[in-house]
């Protein structure tokens, strides 16, 4: 297993992010959920992470991290065991994003 237990060995993937979005409408979450029921592998993921507060009020160029504004970071984290797989779930990602 590695560092992160959602990253395993072995395993293939896909990876989108992140996707900045200023706002998330009631639609996009409807979209987040229908491909996530659709989802090739139980091992997928998608995460959606608000930034704001003390985060959005550091300088941009205080640090190496310069998206200081009020925003989400969406991931589309795609994963699979088997390579014969990869075709079906690197088209899910490709549209999902």
């Amino acid at each position: 297993m590695g560092v992160d237990p959602l990253l395993r060995l072995g395993r293939c993937v896909a990876l989108d992010v992140p996707h900045v979005v200023d706002v998330v409408e009631h639609d996009d979450l409807e979209i987040m959920v229908r491909f996530m029921a659709q989802t090739p592998s139980p091992a997928t993921g998608v995460a959606l992470q608000q930034m704001h507060g003390a985060a959005s009020r550091v300088d941009p160029t205080a640090t190496a991290f310069p998206h200081r504004d009020e925003h989400y970071d969406l991931m589309i984290l795609s994963q699979w065991s088997d390579p014969a797989d990869s075709e079906r779930n690197i088209q899910w990602t490709r549209e999902f994003f």
